[in-house]
């Protein structure tokens, strides 16, 4: 049976070889680009990222779907074949305006099995990754999650960027406030990743998004999935995004029930494997 310690062990060399390269890079400075929404950006940066990734997890065999190298009519999700998701930059406006929750991120995905994953956030000096059927780690650390309860836990999201769909938009603020309301607080970091991997770490209990890209999310869903948090996600048809809740047990489960209660999503429980 297959632990994917090899798989694990390539996406820590793709990883770690976009962050030498990242920090080459950013030493030099880059120039920022819209890609249609002045929300929706692009540096040199993700290109550049995105095939260096894309040499190193080649010899694999997977196909690899990158946020920046593939066109989004030529991807089906979820897939029954394993699949590499990269995303170079994940938070581009953050970086953009130097704050430093961004991330790169690869994860590796079969269906709605998140198998492996490595995420760097360069800025603070941090890896999280899986290492096959060993477990998650940050940096040296292994991650564990512990139980907890929406009224002591701070918790993230991640809006979706559908801006023009005011039923839906309603929708997720009227959530959002329930959430704040009932918690400690409901904060929007601006990267999904940086997000599932502070839950991972036990530094947020839970976080939350709706419609958000594969690539965002696919590496830091396996880390938290390794490290024992809850995950609960949708895909939607005929798209590359996902729905997600992931957090501590309990909290988890909470948000979960207020997302689907609400019907902003329509989440299910899936488990590491």
């Amino acid at each position: 049976m297959n632990n994917f310690l090899f798989e694990s062990e390539l996406a820590l060399k793709a990883l770690s070889s976009g962050v030498e390269l990242f920090e080459e890079r950013y030493a030099e400075g880059f120039s920022v680009h819209t890609k249609g929404d002045r929300r929706d950006i692009v540096t040199e940066l993700d290109l550049l990222i995105e095939k260096r990734i894309r040499d190193i997890l080649k010899p694999s065999g997977y196909r690899i779907i990158g946020e920046e190298g593939t066109k989004n009519d030529s991807i089906a999700v979820p897939s029954n074949k394993l699949v590499w998701f990269v995303d170079p930059i994940d938070g581009t406006v953050n970086l953009a305006h130097t704050v430093p929750f961004y991330s790169i991120s690869i994860g590796l995905v079969k269906n709605s099995s998140f198998v492996s994953g490595a995420v760097a956030l360069p800025a603070l000096k941090e890896i999280f990754f899986t290492m096959g059927n060993l477990g998650a780690y940050r940096n040296g650390s292994i991650l564990s999650v512990a139980r907890a309860e929406l009224k002591e836990s701070l918790v993230a999201v991640s809006f979706s960027s559908d801006s023009g769909n005011m039923r839906k938009r309603e929708t997720e603020y009227k959530v959002f406030g329930i959430i704040n309301d009932t918690s400690r607080g409901c904060l929007r970091l601006g990267s999904a990743s940086v997000n599932i991997c502070y839950a991972a770490a036990g530094r947020l209990q839970s976080v939350y998004g709706v419609a958000n890209k594969i690539w965002d999310v696919a590496g830091s869903i396996a880390v938290a999935l390794c490290a024992g948090c809850r995950v609960y996600i949708e895909w939607e048809k005929c798209s590359t995004r996902i729905n997600f809740v992931v957090g501590a047990p309990g909290v988890a489960d909470t948000i979960a029930e207020i997302v689907n209660k609400n019907k902003l999503a329509h989440l299910r429980l899936v488990t590491k494997g």
